[in-house]
């Protein structure tokens, strides 16, 4: 799936096209499946407005990309003003590469999107590369979708 149908984060996150997707058919989708709603809890978590804003949304969606600091523990690529270790968590189960990287239906490691925007371009958004580090991606590439969830 894209970020957006443009190569743009100016909006960040909140009013990508991508979370919208998770939000709506993939969650749907899921629900569908059987997995009742009310199992999923979203934690509060700060993601960086996007290009030319200031602040952070807080976003507390069930399904969600992790974040730059959510997979890497530190902010190098997106806003290290606004995505920071008080504002969220770095996710132990990504503490090595190995965890990082995620598979295709071929079994195929594949590229897949984060959150965060990246700080350095208006049109790009963070994603994770098939080692299980970092790649820039401008918004309307396709890339994969390897949303995360709290269970209650």
């Amino acid at each position: 799936h894209r970020m957006n149908a443009t190569d743009d984060n100016a909006t960040g996150y909140l009013d990508s096209e991508m979370r919208a997707y998770l939000t709506g058919n993939y969650l749907d989708g899921l629900k569908l499946a059987g997995l009742p709603e009310a199992v999923l809890w979203g934690p509060k978590r700060a993601v960086w407005k996007g290009d030319g804003q200031i602040g952070a949304h807080e976003i507390t969606d069930t399904l969600w990309l992790p974040t730059e600091q959510e997979l890497f523990g530190s902010a190098a690529y997106s806003n290290a003003s606004y995505e920071t270790a008080e504002n969220q968590a770095h996710l132990e189960y990504y503490g090595s590469n190995g965890n990082r990287v995620k598979y295709d239906s071929g079994n195929n490691a594949s590229w897949y999107w984060e959150a965060s925007p990246w700080s350095a371009s208006a049109a790009n958004f963070l994603g994770v590369y098939t080692g299980g580090n970092t790649v820039t991606n401008g918004a309307s590439s396709v890339g994969g979708c390897a949303p995360a969830f709290c269970v209650r």
